[in-house]
């Protein structure tokens, strides 16, 4: 059944429910159960129930599910064992002002490029005390160690993304002139605008050039009363410290796991089998030195995962919300409405704006690469525009969707390991986000019409 421009009912209500309550979680389970409804109706709640369950059965949600369980035990014992305090201690000799730790922050999620989830984990990990004790708030800390992971992994060519992309690009047929998928993604680099917007945007913030404003404001004004982290951000368990004194953490507590997590996910190419290694590394830690007593590692193991609660939840909504939406056609409307008004000038930018919105509004940025190639790519060829700026769209359109929409794995990720509510991560980062998008819009309009 073909809805048309009622397919974007559910997108419409989340947004507006969003805004309304500031509950996104609540607005998304909405927006997916009217998704149903228009599916099958009245008798919605059994299919409902089926698509669930078959969607959770998916391995990638599973390992999803899993990595999260992991992440939020790995980061409690980090957080307990004080070694989080320890390694802080030692950085902050060099990082003792707000600006230069948000600028070791910065250099270390440029360094970490290979893995997004990575890279997220051990750069929010490593820099959250330091942050915290330069009075810097939480916010700002997650818009570093977010625009540092996704954009990173699509400009430098060794990263995961840019296996599975290339991938894509090789099977297109209409691209098949210009060499294999990985020439053709190495060809499209430059063009991926809104990657490299984000990159050299981050450091201009945090020199001032460009100016706090927004919800990004009122967040340093509290950071400056001392309070580095919200009232809302205080209610989760990752921020409920233990009372011990912050110097009597040991450095190697924190950075000896740490490097497991990176040397196993190398080696593996799986972090989830390197968060899972790390939490055993911590118990052959800390329970012989007594650091910590064996039933106090495992309620603390479970206490984080406790704290993962609110990511799991989230991450179980949008894994079920894309199949929704897929059967809804969403993605196909809005590429059918924009299609006829497509011109080779115009294309790479309407480009950018289409695959950035289906990104956004579907919670998935690699699924949309996927659904957009084959169908923009032989349009772009048909029109003349240039194929290597078009990828660069088409790749950009999926970073947006990875770095701004507040319920993809690497936002929500980036929300709990530096301990503040996705909400507030989404309306701080979101402002800075569309300044990428705009200067990436205008970069394809003139290269449009250049080349």
């Amino acid at each position: 059944m073909d809805y048309g421009i009622f397919s974007l009912v559910p997108i419409a209500l989340i947004i507006v429910v969003a805004v309304v309550t500031k509950r996104g979680i609540e607005a998304l389970a909405l927006g997916v159960i009217v998704c149903y409804i228009m599916l099958h109706g009245v008798n919605f709640f059994v299919p409902m129930l089926e698509e669930m369950i078959g969607a959770m059965g998916d391995y990638d949600a599973l390992w999803l599910l899993l990595l999260c369980v992991f992440l939020g035990s790995l980061s409690i014992l980090l957080e307990r064992s004080r070694g989080v305090y320890g390694f802080a201690r030692v950085l902050s000799k060099f990082a003792n002002t707000p600006k230069k730790s948000l600028f070791m922050t910065y250099i270390s999620g440029i360094i970490i490029f290979f893995d997004d989830y990575l890279n997220i984990f051990v750069v929010g990990s490593l820099m959250k005390k330091v942050t915290d004790r330069n009075k810097v708030p939480r916010e700002m800390l997650a818009y570093v160690v977010d625009s540092t992971a996704a954009p990173v992994c699509l400009v430098v060519p060794m990263s995961a993304w840019v296996v599975y992309f290339a991938v894509i690009l090789g099977e297109e047929k209409g691209l098949a002139s210009l060499g294999s998928g990985m020439e053709i993604y190495f060809g499209s680099i430059p063009y991926i605008f809104y990657a490299w917007f984000t990159i050299l945007i981050v450091p201009l913030v945090i020199m001032g050039i460009i100016p706090k404003f927004g919800p990004m404001k009122k967040a340093f004004e509290r950071a400056k009363a001392g309070k580095v982290f919200s009232d809302e951000s205080a209610k989760l368990a990752v921020n409920r410290e233990a009372s011990k004194e912050e110097n009597t953490g040991n450095p190697w507590d924190f950075g000896l796991p740490i490097l497991t997590v990176v040397v196993i996910t190398i080696c593996t190419k799986d972090i989830l089998i390197g968060l899972i290694a790390a939490n055993a590394v911590c118990f052959v830690m800390y329970w012989p030195r007594k650091l910590m007593k064996f039933g106090e590692f495992f309620d603390n193991v479970l206490d984080g995962f406790a704290s993962s609660t609110p990511l799991v939840v989230i991450c179980v909504i949008s894994v079920f919300a894309r199949e929704g939406f897929s059967q809804l056609g969403i993605a196909d409307y809005i590429i059918s409405v924009t299609e006829p008004y497509l011109s080779a000038s115009l294309f790479p930018a309407i480009t950018f704006i289409i695959v950035a919105t289906l990104a956004f509004v579907t919670v998935s940025c690699w699924g949309m690469v996927s659904v957009a190639i084959p169908i923009l790519i032989p349009i772009s060829v048909a029109a003349g525009a240039d194929p290597f700026l078009t990828v660069g769209a088409i790749l950009s359109g999926s970073g947006f969707g990875s770095h701004a929409c507040p319920y993809e794995d690497a936002s929500v990720l980036t929300s709990q390991v530096s301990g503040i509510s996705y909400m507030e991560h989404f309306t701080t980062q979101f402002p800075f986000a569309a300044i990428s998008a705009g200067l990436s819009t205008a970069a394809y309009l003139v290269l449009g019409f250049v080349l």
